[in-house]
């Protein structure tokens, strides 16, 4: 299998698509972008941008996806095959959607000539922005190889994890359920060691050269929370969809799922009380309620 031309549609411009379509415009190809929002749709000459979904399909035979949830997802395909193909086309899904929604859309798209890859994204809006995202696919392999020179464009890892669309949503759920752990788990560990007299920083170096040492000491506080930032992109209300859909799945497999139930819960309260914060203020979060 082979893409016959350099145009890749684009839908979707937020915190992570635009940067995406940034870099596909930057690496050579012809981007045909669409929003719902208008106003992201301003370029400077960097992609055509379309005035609908549909627009967007007739002029590329590849459209990547950055949606924030399977309902949006699942409305972009409903339009995507309301008017029948003349040709094949591929749709390369970024979104976070979960296997079972991964594997509907896979087969509301096959009747209409349309091919799915499912394709999650790891990183965050830094990761975007830098072009070094990691990304997992599932799908055909061909298919997959078929796509990797516009994938490399926006990404510094690609993962082929399996032919069966919803196996890179398995990866991608439970690697988010990990850095939700994490973020929640050492919130607690660096309270617990500023209530005693250490300093945050000091803590996140010596952790961070010991077994301790994860994703948020690494990176998250120090860049985010010992700096009072609190931006890394990526809000409360979208780590709490990921590790959700990865407690269904343990759920729906019979997997164990007691750490899962409990970091979920604490999730849910950081949503209820502060929603569409960004994830590391969980830290302030979990500082208030021990203080309340």
């Amino acid at each position: 299998m082979t893409i016959k031309d350099n145009n890749i549609g684009v839908i979707g411009l937020g915190n992570m698509g635009r940067p995406i379509a940034e870099h596909l415009a930057n690496g050579g190809f012809e981007v045909f972008a669409y929003d719902t929002d208008n106003e992201k749709l301003n370029t400077q000459g960097l992609w055509v941008s379309c005035k609908s979904i549909q627009e967007v399909q007739r002029s590329a035979s590849t459209v990547l996806l950055s949606l924030p949830d399977s309902n949006a997802v699942s409305a972009v395909t409903s339009q995507l095959i309301s008017v029948p193909p003349l040709n094949e086309f591929t749709v390369i899904d970024t979104s976070t959607i979960g296997p079972q929604n991964s594997t509907s859309i896979a087969a509301a798209l096959k009747p209409h000539k349309g091919l799915y890859l499912d394709s999650p994204v790891s990183g965050g809006v830094r990761g975007a922005r830098a072009g070094s995202l990691s990304i997992m696919c599932a799908g055909d392999n061909t298919l997959f190889q078929a796509v990797l020179h516009f994938l490399k464009t926006f990404t510094a890892n690609q993962f082929y994890i399996g032919p069966n669309p919803g196996q890179a949503q398995v990866m991608k759920v439970l690697n988010n359920f990990l850095s939700a752990t994490a973020l929640a788990a050492t919130s607690e560990a660096i309270l617990y060691g500023v209530n005693q007299g250490l300093d945050i920083q000091q803590m996140c170096d010596v952790i961070n050269v010991s077994t301790g040492v994860n994703s948020a000491s690494r990176d998250k506080f120090p860049s985010q929370i010992v700096t009072g930032q609190y931006d890394a992109g990526f809000t409360n209300s979208l780590m709490l969809k990921d590790i959700e859909l990865f407690l269904e799945g343990c759920e729906k497999s019979d997997t164990a799922s007691e750490v899962a139930n409990t970091i979920v819960n604490q999730w849910r309260s950081f949503n209820q009380t502060e929603p569409g914060a960004d994830a590391t203020r969980i830290y302030e979060f979990t500082k208030h309620r021990v203080d309340s």
